[in-house]
Parts: structure tokens; C-alpha cells; sequence
């Protein structure tokens, strides 16, 4: 089965296999965690960072794109992406913003840094498939959240982070959100996540 965002999987081999991953709230420095994820907090602003399944993640981009297409689904077998929802709120800042390129998954084989996948990847993976984009990707693509967001104050803006799913029997894992602050300044907002055990 051949997936846009994702190689191709040989029929021929065993199933992949991926473990599941819960908020580690336990672990010493934890932030905050609710209902709705991660609360992370800064001086006249605060991150929400909440992961989504695959149904989850498509409900979210129906919603807020009026699109019922799915890049990142998996017609089959286990996922092969994984999803966070990220909301920005700038409470009182006078200069707040967040590039995806400062979002960042750091776990697996040698503490591996992954940046969130973009339409531009799914672009470039189609092409080296020789098939087209699809114009129903483009507008599921709003979703995602946006290359810089920068809300003013009283401003929440939010959108989808997709990695790829880490490999299997990785321990743990870390979102890491790094947020430019007025004077130049950047946050650093770190939300661990745990292997569940089965």
C-alpha cells in the first residue's frame, strides 16, 4: 500500500509495528496537564499541545477546513504519523511568535531531532511517485498550523503539528516548542511523552 506522506511498504515483510505514548506528567518538571494536553506558560503567554489520534486528526481538519480528505491517513495497518494540536495565546505580549521550524520531536535512536512534516514534503514525496497533488490535499492542508503564526494580544491562533511516528520500542519521547519572544528572546516549552506499556 502506498501512502503520500510515507514510503511504500513491502507486502512481503512482517506488519510495522509502534508502540502507544501517554503524557509523562510524572516525570520531575513536568508542566502543567489537563483535559485539553499540555499547558505551557510564559511571561504574557501560553502553549496548549494536545495529541490526536488518526480520527481525532481528521475531525479537526474537518472542522476547521470543511474538508473530509485526510494527507496523513493511513488506509491500513498502524499509524504512520503522529499528530499534535498546538494553540498559541498571546495574553499581553507585545511581540510573540511561533515558526513550525522551531517545533521539534526528540526520541528515538540517537536522541534523533524531527521537524514537523509540510505540504511541501507531501508534495516532494508524490513527485518522486510519480503521481499528482491532489487539489483536496492543498485545502486539508490549512489545517496545519501555519510556517510563522504571530497573534497579537488577547490573539489565539492554533493548528496541527505531523511527525512521523517514532520508531518502535522508543522509551520516550519529547515535543519541544520554542517560541521568539519581544528583545529577540526565545522560550524553550518541553511536553514529555512515555511508551505504555500493554
Amino acid at each position: 500500500m502506498l501512502l503520500a506522506g510515507g514510503p511504500a511498504v513491502d507486502a512481503g515483510k512482517k506488519e510495522r509495528k509502534v508502540s502507544a505514548y501517554a503524557p509523562a506528567t510524572d516525570l520531575e518538571g513536568a508542566p502543567t496537564h489537563g483535559e485539553f494536553g499540555w499547558l505551557l506558560e510564559g511571561q504574557g503567554y501560553q502553549l496548549r499541545l494536545l495529541q490526536l489520534d488518526d480520527d481525532e486528526r481528521a475531525d479537526y481538519i474537518l472542522e476547521t477546513t470543511g474538508s473530509r480528505t485526510d494527507p496523513f491517513a493511513t488506509p491500513e495497518g498502524p499509524p504512520r504519523f503522529m499528530t499534535f494540536l498546538v494553540e498559541v495565546t498571546n495574553l499581553t505580549s507585545p511581540d510573540l511568535s511561533l515558526r513550525v521550524e522551531d517545533c521539534w520531536l526528540i526520541g528515538g535512536k540517537k536522541t534523533k531531532v524531527q521537524y514537523p512534516i509540510d505540504l511541501q514534503t507531501l508534495k516532494t514525496n508524490l513527485r518522486m511517485l510519480g503521481r499528482e497533488f491532489p487539489p483536496a490535499y492543498e485545502q486539508a492542508g490549512k489545517a496545519l498550523l501555519a510556517s510563522q503564526v504571530r497573534p497579537e494580544p488577547g490573539q489565539t491562533v492554533s493548528g496541527l503539528l505531523i511527525f512521523r511516528y517514532v520508531v518502535h520500542n522508543t522509551r520516550q519521547f519529547t515535543v519541544e516548542l520554542r517560541p521568539m519572544l519581544p528583545m529577540g528572546q526565545m522560550g524553550v516549552h518541553r511536553a514529555p511523552y512515555r511508551r505504555v506499556k500493554r
